[in-house]
């Protein structure tokens, strides 16, 4: 079929033609306003950055057994030895973790790597407020977010495969999204005991600021130094109990031993000889060494704990247990049906 017979009178493609339109990405891309790259988004290089880190350091953490109770908070008088800790667990890292922090992409070039979970959210939320701009049914700025990161992000027939890298602006018009798609959002959320997402969003945009901009630099260290990418390793250790009752045991017994007056290389060389037993990889209990000096930090840690579980929340690699992939597999199968309204509106048919 040639190019010049696929469109109907009007210039709208036919339904007959659509497949073969999408094939060869003949659809336009996205509302002319997501072009603006200065649109404002909210969330800087360094906070995108943040947000993939954190979530990288308590996800970790939390997959293998790790709560928020788990890990005993210093005195505000020990807050410099928890950052020489952190600068001495970074400095022992023998690879370039900190290669792994993400920075937000030159927008409206959409993000590939899933597991910048940063930059993705950073590009949904301009989609977002580019969309709200001119979209009557558009709802809270929060709620557009996810909707958005689950339509560039997830909600594309390559998911299995590489869904970052599936191209979804101009294939499916990831932009465009409808109240059908909301709808199809809002009950895969549920399924995913997720319902609180958006929410949760906005507040992660709102504290990442705040934590990196503290008195202590303890959590702006711990992101620099990468420890989120190395940490994102742990769910492969082998004994989930065992190695999470050691790294309790581990934040235990830093608070202890600076109570005692240690010195932070002291205290790194205690913590480093008693979680050998449980993990092995140098760089890996380097970089839980330094996670949990971070998340000690009194006024800071409990706030990182928490915006790290929403970050976790956020990551699309980490779509790995039956229910969440069941879930995916039955948004995917109506993915195709959704696609018309979003051509309708963008004024394709």
């Amino acid at each position: 079929m040639k190019v010049s017979n696929m469109r109907a009178r009007g210039g709208a493609y036919t339904p007959a033609a659509l497949t073969v339109a999408l094939t060869l990405g003949l659809v336009g891309a996205s509302p002319t306003t997501a072009a603006s790259a200065d649109e404002a988004t909210g969330i800087t290089a360094d906070e995108a950055a943040a947000i993939t880190q954190i979530g990288g350091m308590v996800g970790g953490l939390s997959t293998i057994g790790v709560t928020q109770n788990d890990i005993v908070t210093a005195s505000p008088e020990q807050v410099a030895d928890l950052e020489s800790i952190v600068d001495l667990a970074g400095s022992s890292l023998t690879t370039d973790a900190a290669s792994t922090s993400s920075a937000v992409r030159s927008l409206p070039s959409q993000p590939t790597d899933c597991s910048d979970t940063g930059a993705l959210l950073a590009y949904a939320r301009q989609a977002a407020v580019a969309n709200s701009a001119h979209d009557a049914q558009a709802e809270d700025l929060d709620s557009e977010t996810v909707y958005m990161y689950l339509s560039h992000f997830l909600d594309t027939p390559g998911f299995t495969s590489n869904p970052c890298a599936a191209n979804a602006e101009s294939r499916y018009l990831a932009s465009w999204i409808t109240t059908n798609d909301r709808t199809a959002y809002n009950n895969y959320l549920s399924s995913t005991n997720r319902a609180q997402l958006a929410a949760d969003t906005g507040t992660l945009v709102v504290g990442i600021p705040s934590v990196l901009s503290g008195t202590s630099q303890t959590v702006t260290k711990a992101v620099g130094f990468g420890f989120g990418g190395v940490m994102k390793d742990a769910p492969n250790i082998a004994d989930w109990a065992s190695t999470a009752g050691s790294v309790h045991q581990a934040s235990t017994d830093l608070v202890a031993l600076l109570d005692q007056d240690k010195t932070p290389a002291e205290v790194i060389s205690v913590l480093n000889a008693n979680l050998s037993t449980t993990i092995s990889d140098n760089d890996l209990r380097a970089a839980v060494i330094g996670t949990i000096a971070a998340l000690a930090t009194p006024g800071l840690g409990a706030t990182m704990f928490g915006l790290g579980m929403t970050a976790a929340s956020l990551s699309i690699t980490g779509v790995n247990s039956l229910t969440q992939q069941a879930a995916v597999g039955a948004l995917l199968t109506t993915t195709s049906s959704r696609l018309i309204p979003r051509m309708q509106r963008a004024g394709y048919l």
